[in-house]
């Protein structure tokens, strides 16, 4: 798990970056489309947007891998069930980035509680010193149970976008299915004589 030190410079730097400046990096770059399965127009508007997030570079990437399986999977066919399927994506995204936060606060307090611990309790395993500051946080601080609020609120958003793009999906004409190994084949135009 990261730090918070290497979140906070993660920021910094992707703040800072422009985007590939080398020939090699251009070259890399302009493969991002086939890397995401996406039309390059879509993933460059979905760039754009992701910008609001407030992202690390990494954080970026692991963003649009996680919007790329929802628009594979849901195959969204109208403006609708895309709008959808991102939100699912941010939800979730933002939903586990909470979590890796929130298990950070909690390893950042036990770190500092740790030499009390030690005095209180001898002998206190790290599962011992992380409950102790979960206990530290829970009873100190807001920032705790802020994050749960954050969380819980970020859960019922998933689950609400997951249902509506999955009503939509249902009320979606039957397809065809088509064989792989088999020609597409049209009906005979009907000749008369």
């Amino acid at each position: 798990m990261r730090t918070l030190a290497q979140f906070e410079a993660s920021r910094r730097n992707g703040a800072a970056s422009r985007g590939p400046a080398t020939p090699e990096g251009k070259a890399a770059s302009s493969q991002n489309a086939v890397k995401h399965a996406l039309p390059a127009v879509a993933l460059a508007k979905e760039r754009l947007r992701v910008r609001d997030l407030q992202l690390s570079p990494e954080e970026e990437n692991d963003y649009l891998e996680l919007y790329d399986s929802y628009m594979l999977h849901y195959t969204p066919d109208t403006p609708l069930e895309a709008h959808l399927a991102r939100k699912c994506a941010t939800a979730e995204f933002l939903l586990a980035r909470a979590q890796a936060i929130q298990h950070t606060l909690v390893d950042l307090q036990a770190s500092a509680s740790l030499d009390d611990l030690h005095q209180a309790f001898p002998g206190i395993d790290s599962t011992g010193a992380l409950a102790g500051g979960f206990q530290t946080l829970n009873d100190r601080s807001t920032s705790f149970r802020n994050m749960d609020a954050h969380q819980s609120r970020l859960l019922r958003e998933l689950s609400h976008y997951l249902e509506r793009l999955e009503k939509l999906r249902r009320k979606r004409p039957e397809k065809e299915p088509h064989q792989a190994n088999e020609p597409e084949t049209s009906p005979e135009p009907e000749v008369s004589l």
